[in-house]
């Protein structure tokens, strides 16, 4: 099997010249380079103040098991010392915990000088909670109407069960139904296991679907996510299993506005389908597939409630099909450039009910390139899409709207 090359020299520009790759490896390090701090003669006055924590209480928990899910999830041991970073990114990793829309920590004299008490506020996400999402793609040469404006739509519930879990469930737009159990610090503080099963309540084929999926923190910032997938029907069955390496120190899952977020996956799938023709004979497709891709992204707070976010992404991927013993293969490579500026028109204020709106809007460069039995070098293509959008949350879900142009390219497809 021919060797899959770096995604970003599928962007047809790069492949002629190497000159924008250098370019663009010189952009990644200065994206996550961060400026050095001022050197001084004496290191103890650059060293960060230090506080022992002696208790931890949280507040806002509705149930005993969600403020103990939430103070193993801050990864602070008591009686250990911490400085205002840890602290922040203890909080930042409550925030990620999906029955939390917004948290915030102080600190409280302790029983004797110099110890304190960490105090995490949360505040918890509605027990029902309903998210849309909605949008509509535009292109040079089509009229401006809504017409087309597709949306999608869940609601879900959740109820916590013993100290560290809770079980939920949900629906969609097009009757798919899942319920599944989320297991929290399984495999230690900040870890997690959850299963789900699901069905299409419209299929009357018998389908179903099964997944798993866990996590495991490596550092207070890093940790690895691992996911399998199975689903079946009386013409296919299909499975996945998933590997992920995340970085992130960004202040909210939904609406960051400063740090980091890189990841590095590899999945592989198969899926095999099989059905019978009018003269009895019966025809089976075996796909399998594979992928490799990392992306890294950077948030720039800028003056209040304004941010900026710069984005690299490469992926390779492969697939092999086969036929009635005859065995074709495909491979390539993708690639992106994104940039993006926020503001938050509506930011609640630490101690208010959660209600915030934000406008976003995006450019995005990518390029592929493929390879086909027959085709060596395959074909390329570039696409350039700018979006603008809104996003509002609440504690009893979210609304999001996008609105997205697309380039010369994606206008002669949809002629097509």
């Amino acid at each position: 099997m021919k060797s899959m090359t770096c995604a970003f020299r599928s962007i047809p520009s790069l492949a002629r010249n190497r000159g924008p790759v250098w370019f663009l490896l010189g952009f990644a390090l200065l994206l996550f380079a961060l400026p050095a701090s001022a050197q001084t003669e004496d290191p103890a006055l650059d060293a960060p103040a230090r506080f022992l924590i002696e208790t931890i209480t949280v507040e806002g928990a509705d149930r005993p098991a969600s403020r103990e899910i939430v103070a193993k999830e801050s990864r602070i041991a008591t009686g250990t010392e911490v400085d205002e970073e840890d602290l922040r990114q203890a909080i930042y990793r409550v925030k990620r915990l999906p029955f939390v829309v917004d948290a915030d920590f102080t600190l409280r004299k302790g029983s004797e000088r110099g110890r304190y008490e960490l105090v995490i506020r949360i505040e918890m996400a509605s027990s029902i909670v309903v998210d849309l999402t909605g949008g509509r793609n535009f292109a040079a040469g089509y009229p401006l109407t809504l017409k087309g404006f597709d949306w999608y739509g869940t609601l879900g519930a959740r109820r916590f069960i013993g100290s560290h879990g809770y079980a939920f469930g949900s629906i969609d737009r097009f009757r798919n139904l899942q319920v599944g159990y989320t297991q929290f610090h399984l495999f230690g503080p900040g870890s997690y296991l959850s299963l789900v099963t699901g069905k299409n309540l419209e299929d009357k084929t018998g389908s179903y679907g099964l997944s798993a999926l866990a996590g495991k923190p490596l550092t207070a910032t890093q940790a690895l996510r691992a996911s399998v997938s199975y689903s079946t029907s009386d013409q296919f069955d299909s499975g996945s299993a998933d590997l992920d390496w995340l970085f992130d120190t960004t202040d909210d899952p939904l609406l960051p506005a400063q740090g980091d977020a890189l990841s590095v996956s590899a999945l592989y799938g198969s899926n095999d389908f099989s059905y019978r023709a009018l003269d009895g004979s019966l025809f089976r497709f075996d796909n399998r597939n594979w992928q490799v891709a990392a992306s890294a992204r950077h948030y720039w707070p800028l003056a209040s409630r304004h941010s900026v976010w710069g984005e690299l992404t490469a992926a390779c991927y492969g697939f092999l099909q086969s036929q009635g013993g005859v065995t074709s293969h495909s491979s390539g490579e993708v690639g992106s450039v994104n940039a993006g500026y926020s503001w938050d028109l509506i930011r609640s204020q630490v101690g208010e009910p959660r209600n915030d709106l934000r406008f976003t809007t995006a450019a995005h460069f990518s390029g592929a390139k493929n390879q086909y039995p027959g085709f060596e070098t395959g074909f390329a293509k570039s696409v350039l899409a700018i979006d603008m959008g809104l996003i509002y949350r609440r504690p009893q879900g979210s609304i999001s709207l996008t609105f997205t142009y697309l380039d010369e390219y994606y206008r002669r497809r949809l002629a097509q």
